[in-house]
């Protein structure tokens, strides 16, 4: 609306009204247009300056008369229709979300490929070290020595819920529940970082839990060994004076060809548990 139709529409609605109520209705008229506009852009609902509103209309319509906005509009246009009822800033705003919308999705996509990229890899790695290593009587849950330690976590994930913690050569895992009963998981790598020995280890009691608690655990833990090698050739009888700090006496061995097997009782800060020991000659 210019000056011109404000005073034909409002001289033919009623040839009373002066010019000057016709310009004054208009001014008051593009006034309020433009404190909306300016609210609706920036949120600001306080009043603001004449002056500055001035200011910050000269801003925005000098973005509006560059060639960017330009092409901008036309695009908003054809997705939007007309864009009569839009203010400037509501159209910058739509192409602002639209290219991070556009952005968004083109990460994503990026990502899914990458990860795609990555579970074939990592899928043929696992084939390839399963396929060179093995398996075993004396696997823990299945899983073969001599992986490296990425495949072995991998496997590791798939199988079990609860997290691996990594200590540079040995991947630990707590309160692993083996028949109704929680240990610590310990597994070792080599120097040249293949998976070549397993620790299963009871959490410590004191003194007065050696015999209702930690010597149960030692012959859980042998039970557990002899489901999967047979029985030891003998059992040694370890008193409370064998028990060493800092080192385990040997409750039962198994020497095999390619493994070695011990199941024993530990002492650490007057606190006692038990330790099963698998190494992969």
């Amino acid at each position: 609306m210019n000056i011109l139709i404000a005073l034909l529409l409002f001289s033919s609605a009623d040839s009373s009204i002066t010019q000057a109520e016709v310009e004054d209705t208009f001014i008051v008229s593009v006034k309020k247009r433009l404190i909306d506009e300016y609210r609706t852009c920036t949120g600001d609902s306080v009043n603001i300056r004449p002056d500055s509103l001035v200011r910050w209309k000269k801003n925005m319509t000098a973005r509006t008369e560059t060639p960017e906005y330009k092409k901008i509009l036309e695009e908003f246009i054809s997705h939007n229709g007309m864009a009569s009822g839009a203010y400037p800033c509501e159209v910058l705003a739509w192409h602002r979300d639209r290219l991070q919308y556009l952005k968004t999705g083109e990460e994503a996509v990026v990502k899914k490929l990458i990860s795609t990229l990555d579970n074939t890899v990592d899928s043929i790695r696992v084939f390839r070290e399963l396929e060179a290593n093995p398996p075993s009587p004396l696997d823990f849950e299945g899983i073969p020595f001599g992986l490296s330690k990425k495949v072995f976590a991998l496997i590791f994930n798939k199988k079990f819920s609860f997290p691996l913690q990594d200590k540079n050569s040995v991947l630990s895992a707590e309160h692993v529940y083996l028949k109704g009963t929680p240990f610590l998981i310990r597994f070792h790598f080599s120097d040249k970082g293949r998976y070549y020995k397993y620790e299963i280890e009871g959490y410590s009691f004191h003194g007065d839990s050696l015999n209702s608690i930690v010597r149960p655990q030692a012959t859980l833990l042998r039970q557990l060994m002899e489901e999967k090698i047979g029985p030891p050739a003998r059992i040694e009888r370890i008193g409370y004076f064998d028990i060493k700090s800092e080192t385990i006496s040997p409750y039962v061995k198994w020497e095999k060809e390619t493994h070695s097997v011990t199941v024993g009782l530990g002492l650490e800060k007057n606190r006692y548990y038990t330790r099963a020991t698998v190494v992969c000659k």
